[in-house]
């Protein structure tokens, strides 16, 4: 194997983060030909598999010396993994590391599981591309536990919703094959590791049958989580109806916007982003003591609105070009869409 299969395989040490305390990661090298890296937290289990070179042996030693030494190889570099006399050893031509045994090995318990309550299949690249655009609409507060999380949707389509209270995301995903109808929400940070850690040709996420769990399985690499079991408010009827005013913006002019309103703030200053009409555009502006910078697209609204800034940098991640829906009355909600990516934002009363 070489160095880049190694660093591939240190990747599943990255669920370490979700630990107060680094669990330990489990190689084993089958005589047939495969090695596999399993970490087994708290909170989260994940594995990946590569070629290697058929000596069997399993050994355990600390995942985040492990992911350390992992990056030290050059891609290029022939290399070895082995069970040395004292620990893990891994040589290559220019480079020689030992890690010393350490933890307890983990039972392997995330093999692909057959019954299922619920599943999808589509592209790895895809799922990982929407769950990065959900996370941004998620809240930290766990006052609230279901918006900490992402809400998966099986009806027909598999759909993800996030929301902070403030702000909402949705999203169907209609190249998914879907079975079974019903939903769950994972937790955010687990499972965008995990969506990073199963990469490559199609995926399936799925809850396996009569369990509190979701996992994330291809043939290179599996991930496994707890679910979040709390109320998920109707976040959707809100979404349903867009207002009539309309106008599109490149999603460049509005993170140039929330750079100027960082690049312009100052102690004492409460920043947010104003929207006007005049002569059949749109503005978009900032302001302050320190100066002010504006944009602007072709366009008309009927009365003035303000955004906080934390909501347009939420925008900017749906897409390239954002369709602008906007409501009649500051007090209702803004609908933004790119594609199949629709949010929906507050405005500053």
């Amino acid at each position: 194997m070489n160095g880049q299969s190694i660093k591939f395989l240190a990747g599943v040490c990255d669920l370490a983060r979700l630990d107060i305390e680094a669990a330990a990661v489990t190689l084993r090298s089958e005589p047939s030909g495969s090695i596999s890296a399993l970490y087994a937290g708290m909170y989260a289990r994940g594995s990946r598999a590569a070629t290697g070179d058929g000596a069997e042996f399993s050994i355990s030693v600390n995942a985040n010396q492990f992911k350390t030494l992992a990056l030290m190889f050059n891609d290029e570099d022939n290399a070895r993994l082995e069970r040395g006399k004292t620990g893990l050893r891994i040589r290559s031509k220019s480079s020689d590391a030992l890690l010393r045994e350490w933890g307890e090995e983990a039972e392997d318990d995330l093999r692909e599981r057959k019954e299922y309550d619920l599943m999808a299949g589509l592209p790895a690249d895809s799922l990982q591309s929407e769950v990065e655009a959900a996370a941004g609409f998620t809240s930290d507060s766990h006052l609230r536990p279901a918006f900490t999380g992402i809400l998966f949707d099986f009806n027909g389509k598999m759909s993800l919703i996030a929301s902070d209270g403030n702000s909402a995301f949705y999203t169907s995903e209609t190249t998914a094959k879907t079975s079974g109808k019903g939903s769950f929400i994972v937790p955010t940070e687990d499972f965008l590791l995990g969506s990073r850690l199963v990469t490559g040709g199609n995926a399936r996420v799925y809850k396996p049958k009569g369990q509190d769990a979701v996992v994330i399985y291809n043939n290179r690499a599996v991930f496994r989580s707890t679910l979040i079991i709390a109320p998920w408010p109707d976040t959707q009827k809100i979404m349903k109806e867009r207002p009539s005013t309309h106008f599109k913006i490149e999603a460049a002019q509005l993170r140039n916007l929330v750079s100027a309103v960082k690049s312009l703030d100052h102690p004492g200053n409460d920043p947010f982003i104003e929207v006007s009409s005049a002569k059949g555009r749109v503005f978009f502006k900032t302001s302050s003591h320190a100066g002010s910078f504006s944009t602007s697209v072709k366009g008309t609204i009927t009365e003035t609105l303000h955004y906080m800034p934390e909501s347009m940098a939420k925008v900017i991640k749906l897409g390239p070009v954002l369709d602008f829906y906007v409501p009649e009355k500051a007090y209702e909600p803004t609908i933004v869409e790119c594609g199949q990516r629709r949010c929906w934002i507050l405005t500053r009363i």
